[in-house]
């Protein structure tokens, strides 16, 4: 063997606790990298949470309490039932005047009828006194 080959045991234990501390300080990096990038995405994930709480903040603000919509269509409902008995009540209303309307188109008729037939009962009447009497 030749002497460049041979190393006594310090230095071969130096070297190989030197090779663990360089290994130790790249896991090291490594872990802090790794730490720094998780950080990273941790932040960025809280950022689009609160991105996210915002937006239903805002939506929150558009939307109607289910009690006050409940109110407001009982409300409205009890308005269109009063509208539509009123409309129901119109509807009756302008039925009996189309029926009045008939018989007072009736009336006329047969009062013109009765004008024609009085004086002609009179004038036939007197026609048969005549005949008779």
């Amino acid at each position: 063997m030749d002497d460049r080959e041979l190393v006594t045991l310090r230095e071969y234990l130096e070297q190989i606790a030197e090779e663990r501390e360089k290994a130790h300080l790249v896991v090291h990096e490594m872990d802090r990298r790794s730490v720094i990038e998780a950080q990273r995405t941790i932040e960025k994930r809280l950022e689009l949470l609160n991105e996210l709480r915002e937006t239903v903040i805002q939506d929150r603000s558009q939307f109607l309490r289910l009690d006050v919509f409940d109110n407001k269509h009982a409300s409205l409902e009890e308005r269109v039932r009063i509208h539509e008995r009123q409309a129901a009540t119109q509807a009756e209303v302008q039925a009996l005047l189309a029926r009045i309307d008939i018989l007072e188109s009736w009336r006329l008729r047969a009062t013109g009828i009765f004008l024609v037939l009085v004086p002609l009962a009179g004038v036939i009447g007197a026609a048969i006194m005549r005949a008779f009497g």
